[in-house]
């Protein structure tokens, strides 16, 4: 999971599945409420995947509204997700698809 691109407190890369399940579980514990959708998704071939997104939350201890949209770049192998890499838009993820080509 790379978050390096992240404007909030989880950035940076988790490695495996242990790293991954850690940061979330940490983040998750931030906040009082959480409500992500997928506002966009693009297939762009068997392998890559584009989803916009729109993340919602309150702080547990602020009370502080987040609301936040951005997009993350999924890469599949045998339909199973290997890397999830967050952009701050899809136009960002989809930048970043071609440039991986």
């Amino acid at each position: 999971m790379d978050w390096s691109n992240s404007v909030g407190p989880a950035r940076g890369v988790y490695r495996g599945k242990d790293a991954v399940r850690e940061v979330w579980a940490s983040y998750l514990d931030s906040f009082a409420t959480v409500h992500w959708e997928a506002t966009e998704i693009k297939e762009l071939d068997d392998s890559i995947v584009v989803v916009g997104s729109h993340f919602r939350a309150r702080g547990r201890g602020s009370g502080v509204d987040v609301d936040a949209r951005g997009a993350q770049l999924w890469q599949f192998i045998d339909g199973l997700a290997v890397k999830v890499q967050l952009h701050q838009s899809i136009a960002d993820a989809l930048e970043a698809a071609r440039q991986s080509d």
